[in-house]
């Protein structure tokens, strides 16, 4: 699990695993299983369409969020610059481990 800070200084504990996998398919018809399918790859989509990764952030974080009363325009308002790029290493030090866990390619 890695954490970050938003700009507002809330702490988010931030995992990738089955469960948040499923969430972020379910929800945003994404696959962050198929990392390598796409044109561009979603993985690259992720790495550059600033948007795209927030929005998969925010679902995998939905749970945490919702206990808190943080909208997705509220947790959006409360990342800046170095929260931001906080928030992407986070992801893909999760996205990496997991993946290397369960012998994906990256």
């Amino acid at each position: 699990m890695q954490v970050f800070k938003d700009e507002k200084g809330r702490e988010w504990n931030l995992e990738v695993n089955i469960c948040t996998v499923k969430l972020v398919r379910d929800l945003l018809k994404i696959n962050l299983l198929e990392l390598e399918v796409g044109s561009p790859p979603l993985l690259t989509r992720l790495g550059t369409e600033l948007m795209l990764l927030v929005d998969v952030i925010f679902v995998m974080l939905k749970e945490q969020a919702d206990a808190v009363g943080v909208s997705d325009e509220e947790f959006g308002r409360g990342l800046n610059g170095p929260s931001i790029l906080s928030a992407q290493t986070a992801f893909f030090d999760e996205l990496c481990f997991f993946s290397g866990a369960w012998g994906g390619r990256m």
